[in-house]
């Protein structure tokens, strides 16, 4: 981990995953897009990837179809991921309680969501 540049960790990523920049359909931070062109001249430049402070925006995320980068960090220490969409077969099963939580928040939300069903009724 040291000083890296941002375009060439990315087309260092898209190429561990077979991908090129014409299987890139989008870059976005969320906010807005960049075009490729754009992308790569605002990347071309050093960041420190090491433990610390976040220096790339963790929004960014470069999709393409079926697959997408997105940026992860670990106390400041920050990288691309590779992620793929999953095909699912059968029938999708809704939760009908709130499972988001775990552990004593869980708990806790779920005595809440108890008393404020009990004051409905």
């Amino acid at each position: 981990m040291g000083m890296i540049n941002l375009l060439v960790e990315t087309e260092g990523e898209l190429k561990r995953n077979n991908k090129t920049w014409s299987d890139v359909h989008r870059i976005t931070d969320g906010e807005g897009d960049y075009t490729i062109d754009d992308f790569k001249r605002w990347a071309n430049h050093r960041y420190d990837n090491g433990y610390g402070a976040e220096e790339v925006n963790p929004c960014l995320a470069i999709i393409g179809d079926g697959w997408w980068l997105e940026r992860d960090e670990y106390d400041g220490s920050e990288w691309w991921v590779y992620c793929e969409t999953v095909e699912t077969e059968g029938d999708v099963t809704y939760h009908t309680t709130n499972n988001l939580f775990v552990g004593s928040r869980a708990e806790r939300i779920a005595r809440i969501e108890k008393e404020q069903e009990q004051k409905e009724k």
